[in-house]
């Protein structure tokens, strides 16, 4: 047992003596490591740290973005699309892409891809809304006495970036907010103008229903004249059908009383008109007060004869049958309907009734209101900046880093001693 001991005690003195001789390795690797470190902490760029913080928009902001027909917005809401345009990554890129912005991005990085180097420029972007801790520890720090009424006042909301280029982190910040405050501002007048268009289509759509129901209208009533009209036509003509038929039955009867008349006048010899009252022999006629004398005795037989030629021959009975001209009259009238013609000629004419007047009188104010308001309107804000942006440097600790760098190097060199040991006792044990 005392024989182990001091077998351990030797191994420990041969130990400590080994290292004693290879303490100047130790103490060129170890300061070696801890100069190199201190020579990359040392060329290592300073980090900055770019903040600014906002609040909602003003009152006027929202009273002006309101006056547009159809907006109806609020403070929050105004506030919640500017912050969903600062979250956006298409605003990021847009702002990103349209500056020169790759010298914030370090060599390595500048060798990947686009989208790449964009998240390794933006990914140190922070919003603090409010109720976080680190943000009520930057509002202390920024104004003590904002920080004491935080609970009475309005709390900005606070944006952050980091980056080794503090002009390039404060001009990209900077041009983040703007952007972001005119897409909001500019997308908002955009869905007034969308609200416009689509009212406008909407009056335009019924001004142009009203007009074809008009128009329908006026076609059914022009083909209900139109058969009304036919109806008649056919009646008129029924009429003057019957009137001729009744008149050829009256000269066919005519013809055949002059015929019996001559006859009669040639037998009894009155071959010459009697007009003179001339005495025939063998012939009595009684004439009462009143009566008329026959034809056959009144003409005689050559007028009689000449009478019957004459009817015989006429070639148009229209002018002698009684109410003929009338019905034709009123064919006429009928066939040649002025006011059925006048309906048809004014189809396409626009019937400018007082709701029709009314809608295309909406749609000019749409115009004028719209374009007045969007000209008067001063230069908007989605958000009230409450501080500038802020250039600081972010606090490095390169002090913990260079000791640490000679703990770590003292300890592998300490190591690298000990195997060196533990290899030479297995090489003076072995067997020669």
């Amino acid at each position: 047992m005392k024989q182990n001991s001091n077998q351990n005690e030797i191994d420990l003195q041969h130990l400590l003596t080994f290292i004693i001789k290879e303490k100047i390795l130790i103490i060129i690797f170890t300061g070696f490591i801890t100069l190199a470190s201190a020579i990359y902490v040392r060329s290592l760029a300073p980090t900055y740290l770019a903040t600014t913080s906002f609040i909602s928009p003003s009152e006027q902001t929202v009273f002006h973005l309101n006056t547009l027909q159809f907006l109806d917005e609020s403070k929050q809401s105004i506030q919640g699309k500017f912050l969903a345009k600062l979250i956006n990554q298409d605003t990021r890129k847009k702002v990103f892409f349209d500056g020169d912005y790759l010298i914030g991005v370090n060599t390595e990085t500048e060798k990947k891809e686009e989208d790449e180097r964009f998240s390794a420029f933006t990914s140190s972007i922070k919003i603090l809304p409010p109720g976080v801790n680190e943000r009520e520890e930057y509002l202390l720090q920024l104004s003590p006495t904002l920080y004491g009424l935080r609970n009475l006042v309005e709390i900005p909301y606070i944006i952050s970036m980091q980056g080794s280029n503090s002009e390039a982190i404060f001009k990209y910040l900077n041009e983040l907010l703007n952007t972001a405050n005119t897409q909001t501002i500019n997308n908002l007048i955009s869905i007034n103008k969308l609200m416009i268009r689509n009212r406008k289509d909407e009056i335009s759509a019924e001004i142009d229903f009203i007009l074809d129901l008009d128009k329908q209208k006026l076609k059914l009533k022009i083909k209900r004249l139109q058969e009304e009209d036919l109806i008649k036509i056919r009646e008129i003509n029924y009429q003057i059908e019957r009137v001729k038929l009744a008149g050829r039955l009256l000269l066919i009867n005519e013809i055949a009383l002059l015929t019996q008349a001559s006859k009669l006048a040639n037998v009894t010899g009155i071959i010459d008109n009697n007009f003179n009252n001339q005495v025939i022999e063998n012939i009595k006629i009684e004439i009462n007060d009143g009566s008329e004398l026959p034809d056959w005795y009144q003409y005689g037989e050559l007028a009689l004869l000449e009478k019957i030629s004459l009817l015989k021959n006429r070639l148009n009975d229209d002018d002698y049958l009684y109410g003929l001209i009338d019905l034709k009259k009123e064919l006429h009238q009928t066939e040649n309907n002025v006011y059925l013609q006048l309906l048809e000629e004014g189809q396409d004419d626009i019937k400018l009734t007082d709701k029709i007047i009314n809608l295309y009188a909406e749609i000019n104010r749409l115009d004028l209101n719209g374009k007045d308001l969007q000209l008067s309107l001063p230069t908007l804000n989605a958000a009230q900046f409450t501080s500038n942006i802020n250039i600081s440097v972010i606090k490095q600790n390169k002090g913990r880093f260079v000791f640490l760098a000679f703990v770590v190097s003292f300890i592998i060199s300490i190591l690298v001693t000990l195997l060196r040991y533990a290899l030479r006792q297995v090489k003076n044990t072995l067997p020669s």
